[in-house]
């Protein structure tokens, strides 16, 4: 064998003896610490998720009749507009029509 070969033969050596002892200590570290949490049932903190949102029992009643009563105005409009006989009529339909909900 000549030296460069003898040279690469030994830093593969030398760098398996540094490295591989570290990598074995990072997968203990990890396998220790998910068999802990399997055994305490901890859970890692998730991001904030929105939750259900609580309101009071009127508000929620008092919400159910205005979504009740924009659908039959959206119903009224969509049927107006479906019998409209001419460009001209939907365009004064749409135009005479005020924003529903915000959109």
């Amino acid at each position: 064998m000549n030296g460069a070969a003898v040279l690469w033969v030994g830093a593969a050596f030398l760098g398996f003896v540094v490295w591989w002892p570290i990598g074995v200590a990072f997968l203990t570290a990890i396998t220790v610490t998910a068999i802990c949490q399997q055994l305490t049932g901890y859970r890692p903190p998730q991001q904030s998720q929105p939750g259900p949102i609580h309101i009071g029992e009127a508000n929620r009643h008092a919400t159910l009749r205005q979504i009740e009563a924009d659908q039959r105005e959206v119903a009224l409009i969509t049927n107006r507009l479906r019998n409209a006989k001419s460009d001209a009529e939907f365009n004064r339909i749409m135009s005479s029509q005020k924003k529903i909900g915000g959109y």
